[in-house]
Formats: structure tokens, C-alpha cells, sequence
């Protein structure tokens, strides 16, 4: 039988079974109720986890025993169904936790061997077997491939290689008491091979012991920089001028600063241990205990004044404020901070009516508190010099930059760049010299060239009345500073096409208005053609006011020059037009006769029958005038996806009345289309088809 299992191993035993496709449960307690069953179980007894955890074994099985370890036995299992099916099932244990296994084989048979009918051969974890030496006798599918992933040498395999040299003793010992003692062992150890940390869990078995490895490496790391960061924590903490502490999500206390230490006279240690609010006057503890009582409740914040006894005897009034820290909405623990305010509160009661300067100083106070745990704000300090000494992990973040690259850097040589204007340099050079209050709006730079726009806070750090460096406080304004560049270019463009339209556009349509007025009415049929051929300089010119209207809004589509697209084009034998408006096929039909006589034209008002007639008439030298949107059925996006689809090899122009950009940059993914025209088709366009001048 196995020694006593804590209750994360036991848990990262059962974790291996959940993964086998063998059916297993585990029973725990006196009661022998069930606390684990695989997915297998759950299918074999028809019922789901949700059932079965918790449930009594005897209900489960009608001739169930007390478990043995090591045994085999028969049990009648009471299905969903009220089936009754006899099976044989392989017991061992666990600490107070018994694993049965659907018996089709020991669970470490003789030799220990890992076959492919142990539990442990196909499970994600890495699981291996050892002797007393600390030999590795077999291993399971997961550690081959951790293995030869980290290129571990071939040959003997030992312990030894999955452990650094100062870990490699301790394991060594831990396998031979688990070994001799029979008990199951956990230990964490540096693998520098992989630079990775692995927890063995070490379960004796009948000769030698089976070990389960897992990655903590993660968890490590994290743990590592928790510790720095507290470290920080704790260091800016014990140089603050004010009372700093944290407690719990229960509000009991985890830490006091120097200045809460030597204000009370009691030691860290009596502090943690000791009710540390004993000191709170008589007449505030009824409030400090409510307000205490309501924030670990709400798991809120709370601010307020009491009066709190030093270590010689006397009472002084501070301001406290305490607020909760949240990671993924959980309250993790609460941070505390108190200034001493008595002489504010003595002033306030002598000189009521000049009150406003030491309410400033109140105000420092509260700053002064949120700073030190307001750490969405980018923040730096300097020294008198205007050098980094310190900066908070935001800014890190957002500046790309480490410890050792701009600590101890001139402020001005570790944020600004060729952009950053001179005059907000001059602003801050200015303010270290006076030692004076600063905030300006400017671009500084990051690590690697990174701009970005800052609403850059400077103010002195004054102690005992004297400046001993500067406090900076940087928020980010770049999407700020963005949205009012692209503001203002978008006002210039609709400026732009506001002149455009009113001005230009309206004057040449009114000449059209006026010429189709009295065309209509005029039967002199040589005054109409008279009167048409003077709409062609308003219609040209409406032409050429689109076209500034497109390059203005950036929508002008055209993209290839006379000469590339007439080289893509060669020498055409036919021209289909697939649309679906009979006048302009009609127009653009007479228009390709009159200019293009040799080249034969096809018109098609919908998608299917044109790609029906390019099967059965294949042509090289074919060119395709596509509109994209028909009034009903396929659209001209669907024309190109089939022409795809089928290898149709004949080239295509899209000739459309949209202008939308999407349209445009859309077209652009098919390889066969050459160019994106927008209606109507010109003489100018027929001549490069044909390779005449305009």
C-alpha cells in the first residue's frame, strides 16, 4: 500500500487516468464514495459525471468491498439501463483515495513494462520507471518525444539527465526513500538542458518507482517575476514618505512599510501577528471597523480620517485610503496608504478662513497615494539632472525598453527624436532648470524608432522642502492625435469636392438641361444635331470634373496606360459584352462597328450564356467588356469566378459604373482582368483597343 498523498498529488494522479481510454474511477473516505471517473467510465455505466461523483460505490456495484491494493476483483455493475454486467477490476491506492482500472492487465506489471497495455503508455504526460539507482527501465510515448525533442544523448538513460547538478542528489535520495519506504514523493527540479523546471511525482511501485514529470516552467517564471515586482513593490514602498501596507482579500495584513514601522514602534513581524489597527482611537473604531468590514464584503474601496496612537503615547490624525487590486476581476488583496495629517487638521481648526494651501497639501497627499497604485499611467523619475533613475512596467511596455537601456540616460536623449519639436525640448529643458511645474503635448520615441504621441505631466519631488529629482507622468494621445489628422484631411477633401460639385458640375448640367429642353421640343432635326454636338464640350468636361472628383477621394480605378494595356489586349478577332442594359449594348455595340470594323461583337444580358458560349468557342484573341451588377440572376463577380473555375483563358475589362474602392481593389485578385473602367466606354478607349491614337 502507498504512503499518505497530498492533495495536489493526489489530483495529478487522477489527472493521468482522466486521459486513458480504459474505464476508471476512484473512490475516497470511509463511505467509499466516488470522487473521479474518465470519460471511458462514464460511457461503460451510462451515466454522466455529474451523477456519479459523490454517488455511494455499493449503489453502483451490488457486491462492491473494501478496496485492496495490488488485487484484482470482480465487481457487478448496475448500468443506466439496470443492466447488470460482471467485470474484473484492478484496485490500488492512494493515500485515503482508491483508483479502480477495468482489469485487462496490471497497472505496472511485473518488469514495469510500458507497453501499449499499460495505463501510462499513451497519457500526455512524460512517465517513465526507474530502479533504486535511479536507472530509467521504461518510458511512455510522451517522454520519447520529450526526448528527442531536447536531443538528449542515447546510450544510458538516468535521472540524472533530466535534473541540474545541484538538484541531481536530492532526486537520487527521494527515489530510494520512495522506493524503500513505499510512499509517494514530489519534487521540483531545474533541467538546464531544456531550460526547464519539472515537477516529479515519484509512485512506488512493485519494483522500483514510476515517476510523472510535468512542466512547471511557467508557473516558475511567473513566480519569478512576482518576486520582482514585489521586490520593486516593496522598495518604492520603503522610501515613501507616507504609510504603505497590503493585506489579504481578507484584510489580513501581508506587509508594512518602514515609515508604518517606526511610527507605531512595533516590529514587522509583532505587526503581521498583532491586531495592527489596536492603535485606532477609541472614539473611530466603531467607523474604521464598519468601513473595514464593508469593503471585505464588497470588495470595494474605502477612504477616511482617524486618529492613530504613536509609539511615545500620542495620537495623530492620518488620511487613509484603501483600494482592492483586481486580476481577472478577482480581488487578490487590498493596498493600503495613510499620510499624516495632523498638522493640517491643527492649522485647519486655528486658521479656518486660510485653509486653501493646506487643503493643496491634502490634495499632494491624496496624488501622491493614487500614483503609487495607479500604474496604467506611464511613469518615470529623474534625478535634478533630468536623468532616468526609475520607470514603472507601462512604460516599459509601451517604449519598448529594459532596465539597463535608459536608466541613468538623459530624459531628452532616451525619448526624443528628429520629430519631437524643439520647442517642447526647450519647455522641458526649461522646467529642470526652474524646477518647475510642466505639461505639454509632444512626440517622443521608443526602442527601435516606436513614435508616440504623449501628454507629457512634469512636476518636482520635493523632500524635507527640498527638490531632489522630477516625477513624470506620460498618458499615450497617438489615436488621439490620429483621428484629428485624419479628421482634418477628410474636411479637406470634402472641401475640395464641395467646390467641385457646386461650381463645376452644376454649371455643365445645367447647359444639358437646357439643350434636351428644347430638343425635345424642336422638330428640325438638323437643329437637334446642331444643338447635341454643343453637348459635347459640357459632357466632356462633367467627365473630367468626375475624375478630379475620384483622384480627390481617391477613387479613381483606372490602372494600366495605354500602351501596357494594349499590349495585354494584342490583336482582337471579337469583343463580348456581358450586360445586361440593352441601350448601352446597344450604343457600345454601334460604337465598336463604327471604329473597330474587323472585329466581330457578341452581346450577352446574363452571365450563364456567355460562359456557355466561350466553351464551345474557345478564342485567343478575345476580349471581355464585363459589367458587374445584373438586375437578376449570376453578377459579374460570379461570371469571373466560373471563368476560373472552367480555365477560360480570354482577358477582361471591367467595365462598371461603380467607383467604389472595394470594387476596384477586389477586381485586382483575378489575374485575368486587365484593367477596371468606369462606364460609359469612350472613342479614346476603342482607339487603344485598336491601337489608333485619340
Amino acid at each position: 500500500m502507498m504512503g499518505a498523498l497530498n492533495d495536489s498529488l493526489t489530483e495529478q494522479i487522477l489527472s493521468a487516468f482522466s486521459a486513458i481510454k480504459v474505464p476508471a474511477f476512484a473512490v475516497r473516505g470511509p463511505g467509499n464514495e466516488l470522487c473521479f471517473a474518465n470519460n471511458a467510465f462514464h460511457t461503460l455505466a451510462g451515466l454522466s459525471a455529474n451523477t456519479i461523483v459523490g454517488m455511494p460505490a455499493g449503489k453502483l456495484f451490488l457486491n462492491f468491498t473494501a478496496p485492496k491494493s495490488g488485487t484484482a476483483q470482480e465487481l457487478l455493475l448496475v448500468r443506466a439501463d439496470c443492466a447488470e454486467v460482471p467485470l474484473e477490476w484492478q484496485s490500488s491506492i492512494y493515500g485515503d483515495v482508491a483508483l479502480y482500472r477495468l482489469a485487462d492487465g496490471e497497472i505496472l506489471p511485473p518488469g514495469d513494462s510500458l507497453g501499449r497495455g499499460n495505463i501510462f503508455h499513451e497519457i500526455k504526460e512524460i512517465f517513465f520507471t526507474a530502479d533504486h539507482l535511479g536507472n530509467i527501465v521504461s518510458t511512455n510515448v510522451a517522454y520519447e518525444h520529450f526526448h528527442t525533442q531536447i536531443l538528449l544523448p542515447a546510450g544510458r538513460r538516468h535521472v540524472e539527465q533530466l535534473a541540474a547538478r545541484s538538484d541531481q542528489p536530492r532526486l537520487l535520495d527521494n527515489i530510494m526513500k520512495c522506493i524503500s519506504e513505499s510512499i509517494s514523493i514530489e519534487q521540483d527540479a531545474y533541467f538546464p538542458v531544456a531550460d526547464k523546471w519539472l515537477s516529479f511525482v515519484m509512485i512506488p511501485t512493485t519494483s522500483g518507482a514510476g515517476i510523472l514529470a510535468y512542466d512547471i516552467t511557467g508557473k516558475k517564471r511567473s513566480a519569478e517575476r512576482l518576486s520582482v515586482n514585489e521586490k520593486k513593490f516593496h522598495l518604492i514602498a520603503d522610501n515613501s514618505p507616507m504609510f504603505v501596507w497590503t493585506t489579504d482579500e481578507n484584510l489580513k495584513p501581508t506587509f508594512f512599510n518602514k515609515k508604518f514601522t517606526a511610527f507605531t514602534g512595533l516590529s514587522f513581524h509583532k505587526l503581521l501577528t498583532a491586531d495592527w489597527l489596536h492603535g485606532v482611537h477609541p472614539e473611530d473604531r466603531v467607523m474604521v471597523g464598519d468601513e473595514l468590514a464593508r469593503i471585505a464584503r464588497e470588495k470595494s474601496q474605502t477612504g477616511f480620517e482617524c486618529r492613530l496612537l504613536r509609539h511615545d503615547g500620542r495620537y495623530f490624525w492620518i488620511k487613509m485610503q484603501i483600494v482592492p487590486r483586481l486580476e481577472d476581476g478577482v480581488v487578490k488583496e487590498f493596498l493600503g496608504s495613510a499620510a499624516d495629517i495632523s498638522e493640517l487638521k491643527h492649522y485647519v481648526g486655528l486658521f479656518e478662513g486660510k485653509n486653501s494651501q493646506l487643503q493643496q497639501a491634502l490634495d499632494e497627499s491624496d496624488r501622491l497615494s493614487g500614483l503609487l497604485y495607479k500604474t496604467s499611467n506611464l511613469v518615470i523619475t529623474t534625478d535634478l539632472k533630468g536623468c532616468i533613475t526609475w520607470f514603472n512596467e507601462a512604460f516599459a511596455k509601451l517604449f519598448s525598453y529594459k532596465t539597463d537601456d535608459v536608466v541613468g540616460m538623459p530624459l531628452q536623449s532616451a525619448v526624443f527624436g528628429p520629430e519631437t519639436e524643439r520647442s517642447a525640448v526647450r519647455m522641458v529643458e526649461d522646467c529642470i532648470g526652474s524646477r518647475e511645474k510642466l505639461r505639454v503635448e509632444m512626440l517622443l520615441y521608443g526602442k527601435g524608432s516606436k513614435k508616440v504621441w504623449i501628454d507629457l505631466r512634469m512636476e518636482p519631488i520635493l523632500k524635507n522642502n527640498t527638490v531632489n529629482g522630477f516625477l513624470v507622468v506620460l498618458i499615450d494621445i497617438s489615436r488621439k492625435k490620429n483621428d484629428e489628422l485624419a479628421i482634418k484631411e477628410r474636411n479637406d477633401k470634402l472641401k475640395e469636392f464641395s467646390f467641385i460639385t457646386s461650381h463645376e458640375l452644376r454649371q455643365e448640367f445645367s447647359k444639358i438641361l437646357l439643350v434636351i429642353n428644347v430638343a425635345k421640343n424642336d422638330l428640325d432635326l438638323d437643329g437637334c444635331r446642331e444643338m447635341v454636338a454643343h453637348l459635347e464640350d459640357p459632357v466632356g468636361k462633367i467627365n473630367q470634373t468626375l475624375a478630379r472628383i475620384n483622384d480627390a477621394l481617391n477613387l479613381n480605378p483606372r490602372t494600366r496606360s495605354q500602351g501596357a494595356l494594349r499590349e495585354a489586349v494584342g490583336d482582337l478577332e471579337e469583343i463580348c459584352l456581358v450586360d445586361d442594359d440593352k441601350l448601352t449594348n446597344m450604343v457600345h455595340r454601334q460604337m465598336v462597328k463604327v471604329l473597330m470594323p474587323s472585329t466581330n461583337v457578341r452581346v450577352f444580358e446574363d452571365i450563364e450564356s456567355c460562359i456557355s458560349y466561350m466553351k464551345v468557342s474557345p478564342s485567343e484573341h478575345r476580349l471581355v467588356l464585363l459589367d458587374l451588377n445584373f438586375q437578376n440572376g449570376k453578377s459579374g463577380w460570379d461570371f469571373l469566378d466560373e471563368a476560373r473555375l472552367q480555365s477560360l483563358d480570354a482577358p477582361v475589362i471591367i467595365l462598371s459604373s461603380s467607383i467604389n474602392p472595394e470594387d476596384v481593389n477586389k477586381s485586382k485578385q483575378y489575374p485575368k482582368v486587365l484593367d477596371y473602367l468606369v462606364k460609359p466606354l469612350t472613342v479614346n478607349t476603342l482607339h487603344q483597343f485598336s491601337g489608333r491614337e485619340a
